[in-house]
């Protein structure tokens, strides 16, 4: 009995610590213009998470106005160090994170979207999200 439960507890931290992503940069040019990006955060645990960042740099000597950054999508989850305007070279993070902590059916697996809306200025990124919770 004493090794089942020490085996039970050595599995434990596989599945209880987040999962890191890597970063991501989107560059932003003097022309804006509308782009749409796809990220797959794959299977997670439920009420484990996966997250990456995205940086978003201003390039050519053109700030860059942020005007909003809206999220849709449930077990999703984003923060954000952007300033409304970034200046040339600045550089900001937005975090996103897939968190399963809500299932919405009874099944043993669920598959999840979403939506990050980043809006500009002059144009916008939408981030189409999606994972799948065990």
């Amino acid at each position: 009995m004493k090794k089942l439960i020490l085996g039970i507890l050595l599995t434990l931290p596989l599945v209880t610590f987040a999962h890191r992503g890597t970063a991501k940069t989107i560059e932003l040019n003097a022309y804006g213009s509308n782009r749409t990006i796809r990220q797959d955060f794959g299977t997670v645990f439920s009420h484990t998470q996966n997250s990456l960042e995205y940086r978003i740099t201003a390039k050519n000597g053109i700030p860059a106005e942020i005007q909003d950054v809206q999220l849709s999508g449930l077990n999703f989850h984003v923060n954000t160090n952007c300033p409304n305007v970034l200046t040339q070279g600045q550089q900001c993070a937005v975090r996103l994170t897939y968190w399963p902590s809500q299932k919405t059916s009874n099944s043993s697996r669920q598959y999840d979207t979403g939506l990050l809306v980043i809006k500009f200025a002059d144009s916008r990124v939408v981030i189409k999200l999606s994972g799948e919770a065990l």
